[in-house]
């Protein structure tokens, strides 16, 4: 049995079905609202790259 690496919305092909789903929306908030969170990569990967179906949601405030 060989084990897959995680799929985030993008590779499963759903981000197109939900118009961009949650990383679209947060592109969005990031252009509108420049300089006042970033995301911690750090956190948003600490089970593994794309583990979780929350992605790029934990953020810093600068």
């Amino acid at each position: 049995m060989r084990l897959q690496p995680p799929q985030g919305l993008d590779e499963r092909g759903l981000s197109e079905r939900f118009d961009g789903g949650p990383n679209r929306a947060l592109q969005a908030f990031f252009r509108e609202h420049p300089d006042v969170f970033r995301v911690d990569r750090a956190r948003c990967d600490l089970f593994g790259r794309k583990a979780t179906y929350a992605p790029n949601a934990w953020l810093w405030k600068t």
